[in-house]
């Protein structure tokens, strides 16, 4: 709106013509204000206190403004009790609100019919918003899984429903994770087994409530349908109550049919495009803070924790953590690896010599510790003068070690449910993280994760060779195999693999003694011992000179015999037996994914066809270290460079369907002691885990063992095996004529587990009964199995060696045979048939790769016959009577 010109209207030059348009413009500018100043719609009108009770009665156009909270109170029917613009207009006979808040971005509408009836205001959706909910509506796609609802994987163990539907804490008992479920459908649920104890539902509105509703025992007859009462989205199921056995293929399943068992699964998915919104999450990202208190760069170094008071003294050369904080009376959980051990309390973050609240001298990690009253602050010891190096250290809130996080970070994973890929890559991998993980893939239906420990950092607190921890399947442990890697008995010793010689660990308090004094020796007065390690002020660490034994019990003195820097005797007060590491020089460690050679030992590898561990190490004889540590005293050096005695080398070569190919080969350096060799060996299933466990020895017979009757020529239970001695497969009870057993097979109600040898090289049958007298034995501490390669021995002459095939498979149960695996080789593929269901003819499906290959019989019982020459698509075995079975072929 402009002003006319004021020249236009007065002065010496204006004209009619300017003077009229001037005149006009004016009086045109006068009628727009006028406008404004009649119309609602440009006039904001201000509510007063009183003047509205009900929004509903501000129908007249124009913008209102109440700017009092009060006042905004006073009036019913506002979608937020606060001041607020409101902007009303009208189109025919209906009335439209828009209402905002004061400082808020939030908008509310709502328009009448012609009676002028309101409907309740709806609040617009923000562009946030919008965002939010595509995304949460993106999350909550259906992805396609099994028909199988419950996951063995997130069983809870420890924890199972009570009476009431609450979720209690119950040594021993199980229960299933929250299994999402649609209100008012049919699901049904069924299992295998005999329940002793019914199982029990309870359902719950979403997955951290701990309080069910509608609890339900189900009975003990499968299977069992119901219905999902309304307003709930999940149920959990008693698995296993405490005082009774595990339910085993426990389904559940939407519908009322129970269908035949599959275990559950799922397929994957294409990632979500964050570019179809660019400011959303990423969803299929998951983001893990660090809940780690072990703040590195604030360490202290050159002080220790006295393991007498547990204060800090300046010391050179030793390292602790910095003061973490902690709370009087929580718990916390410290992992990782250390070079020293030692936790301290206290209730100031000063450096101070003054006696700690608490302080913890133990090596286990992990280890869960209580903070005691009036602690503010926890330090840790991390590494001592001699013993050097700390990695992956966590210490955190709570009685449970988490996944390592450095302090201050985040951790970023892609969920694996949002992956599309190859199927083979999705099934078979191998995943390290810092050379310790684990390799999955798949016996048949049943997903295998198969944990190992590929690299590990020679020391002397723990053995740096490749080594099998455990196995699970399905998310479920089947066996815990952590020494399953086999040393070999020479050298008067046990060594090799997770052995090393003997050391004794001394506590003798304020015994004087530095690095300076290692290789010094000592005399008991029978004995000479070497310091070859001083842990700590209070404690050394010493071996004997000359023969592989402990310290004696009576705990004598040690004098000074030579080259010690400090020779006061050496009073102990206690004696610890342990193992002395390192033992092997020359080790070499490095693993392949399907023929590549990998450099990173950290990282997930998809495979198809294998994954490779090749290992190498040489061992020194006992003596040879301690004249070498003598040789070099005044400092601690590891590892030791004594004359190697011997070699083993091996690889481990995991397939895609859980099996383990170890060829090794042994040589000596020099003429040595020996006495056996194995090349693997193995735990036991896990007891009380589907079903009993049962060994089975081909070629084995009835035999009388500590006055008790064994026959392992049929599956037998060992759970409760007790045996004062060692059983040993030898000539006596194996069948006559045969070969000593080469191969174990372990069985549950699920799955079969073989350990032993190819029949070549060593092992061949040929020469076996001359190589091995025990060929196969069952240990009498929890039924271990050793396969013996060769035993026997007293002594090797330099460039004596030996070499075999052995392995490790797992395979699935099927009906009619009590085994069926197949080993590929670079000898040949083995197919391996073991009967118990006698009398019947047998077909199997050729695997593709075998059909048209010619084979030879490497095995076959008396009462069995092969029908078919040739290698069809299938194979065809007639067995007779008898109490056992056998073929073994080997395919070209």
């Amino acid at each position: 709106m402009a002003l006319p010109n004021i020249n236009d209207l007065i002065g010496s030059d204006v004209t009619e013509a300017g003077f009229k348009a001037a005149l006009q413009q004016f009086l045109e500018n006068t009628a727009d204000i006028d406008l404004l100043n009649s119309s609602a719609t440009f006039k904001v009108h201000r509510i007063l206190s009183g003047e509205f009770d009900s929004i509903d009665k501000i129908t007249a156009p124009g913008l209102y403004v109440c700017n009092s909270d009060a006042i905004a109170a006073t009036i019913s029917g506002i979608p937020v009790n606060k001041s607020f613009h409101l902007a009303v207009s009208t189109e025919s006979n209906s009335v439209s609100q828009e209402f905002k808040p004061f400082f808020s971005s939030d908008v509310y509408v709502r328009t009448s019919n012609a009676s002028l009836n309101f409907p309740a205001f709806k609040k617009l959706a923000l562009s946030e918003e919008v965002a939010a909910s595509t995304n949460a509506a993106m999350s909550a796609i259906s992805y396609k899984v099994s028909k199988n609802m419950f996951n063995t994987g997130t069983v809870v163990n420890n924890s199972r429903l009570s009476a009431t539907g609450a979720i209690a804490a119950v040594t021993n008992a199980k229960r299933s994770a929250h299994i999402p479920v649609g209100a008012g459908r049919k699901y049904t649920i069924s299992w295998t087994n005999a329940a002793t104890i019914a199982p029990a539902i309870a359902f719950f509105k979403n997955t951290t409530d701990v309080q069910g509703q509608n609890y339900q025992a189900l009975g003990l007859v499968s299977p069992v349908t119901i219905t999902v009462p309304a307003n709930v989205g999940y149920m959990v199921i008693n698995t296993k109550h405490e005082s009774s056995v595990e339910l085993t293929n426990l389904q559940v399943e939407l519908g009322e049919e129970a269908t035949s068992y599959t275990p559950y699964s799922e397929t994957g998915t294409v990632i979500k495009d964050s570019s179809l919104l660019p400011a959303l999450a990423k969803d299929y990202e998951k983001v893990f803070e660090s809940v780690n208190l072990f703040d590195e760069s604030k360490i202290l170094r050159n002080y220790f924790l006295s393991t007498g008071t547990g204060g800090l003294s300046p010391a050179t050369g030793w390292t602790v953590s910095g003061f973490m904080p902690v709370i009087a009376g929580k718990q916390y959980t410290l992992d990782g690896q250390r070079g020293r051990q030692g936790i301290s309390f206290f209730p100031t973050n000063s450096i101070t010599t003054n006696p700690a609240l608490l302080y913890i001298n133990d090596n286990s990690l992990p280890i869960t510790v209580t903070a005691p009253p009036g602690a503010n602050y926890a330090v840790i010891a991390l590494e001592s003068a001699s013993i050097k190096g700390w990695s992956k250290i966590q210490f955190e809130d709570g009685s449970v070690a988490t996944q390592y996080i450095p302090f201050g970070q985040t951790l970023t994973l892609v969920d694996s449910e949002y992956l599309t890929t190859d199927v083979a890559t999705v099934r078979n991998k191998l995943s390290l993280i810092e050379g310790v993980g684990y390799i999955q893939n798949y016996v048949s239906d049943l997903k295998a994760k198969l944990n190992i420990s590929v690299y590990t950092p020679i020391s002397s607190l723990v053995s740096s060779v490749f080594n099998f921890v455990s196995d699970d399947f399905d998310g479920q442990n089947m066996r815990v195999c952590g020494d399953d890697s086999a040393p070999v008995r020479m050298m008067g010793a046990t060594i090799g693999a997770n052995h090393g010689y003997g050391k004794a660990i001394l506590t003798a308090n304020g015994h004087g003694k530095t690095d300076s004094d290692i290789g010094s020796v000592w005399s008991d007065g029978t004995y000479q011992w070497v310091i070859i390690q001083v842990i700590s002020v209070n404690s050394l660490a010493v071996t004997c000179r000359s023969e592989n034994r402990s310290y004696s019990s009576a705990l004598p003195a040690l004098t000074h015999v030579s080259g010690a820097t400090s020779t006061a005797n050496i009073t102990p007060t206690a004696v610890t037996d342990n193992q002395w590491r390192p033992m092997l020089k020359n080790h070499s460690i490095q693993h392949m994914v399907d023929g590549e050679l990998i450099i990173d030992k950290t990282g997930d590898w998809s495979y198809e066809k294998s994954v490779s561990i090749l290992e190498s190490y040489d061992l020194m004889e006992k003596n040879a270290i301690t004249e070498w540590v003598i040789a070099n005293k005044g400092s601690y050096k590891v590892p030791y460079d004594a004359e190697s005695a011997l070699n083993v080398s091996m690889n481990y070569i995991f397939d895609a369907n859980g099996g383990c190919l170890i060829p090794s080969n042994f040589f000596t350096y020099k003429s040595i002691a020996a006495q056996d060799l194995m090349f693997t060996q193995a735990a036991r299933l896990n007891p009380g885990v589907n079903g009993q466990i049962k060994y089975y020895v081909p070629r084995s017979i009835a035999f009388k063992h500590n006055d008790q009757n064994f026959d392992f020529s049929v599956p037998t239970v060992v759970d409760g095996l007790t045996i004062a001695d060692r059983i040993d497969f030898d000539i006596a009870k194996t069948e006559v004529g045969a070969v000593v057993p080469d191969r174990l097979i372990m069985l549950n109600d699920t799955i079969g587990f073989a350990v032993g040898y190819l029949p070549i090289l060593d092992a061949h049958p040929s020469v076996r009964n001359a190589r091995t007298s025990k060929g196969i034995q069952i240990s009498k501490t929890d039924a271990k199995v050793y396969p013996y390669l060769v035993d026997g021995l007293t002594s090797l002459n330099a460039g004596d060696h030996y070499s075999c095939v052995a392995y490790r498979v797992y395979f699935k149960l099927e009906p009619k045979i009590t085994a069926k695996f197949l080993i590929e080789s670079d000898y040949g593929v083995f197919l391996y048939l073991h009967w118990h269901d006698m009398s019947q003819i047998y077909t199997l499906d050729l695997p593709k790769q075998l059909i048209g290959k010619p084979f030879e019989v490497i095995e076959k019982s008396s009462n069995t016959e092969i029908l078919s020459g040739l290698t069809t698509s299938k194979l065809s075995f007639m067995v007779g009577e008898g109490s056992n079975a056998t073929v073994v072929l080997r395919f070209l």
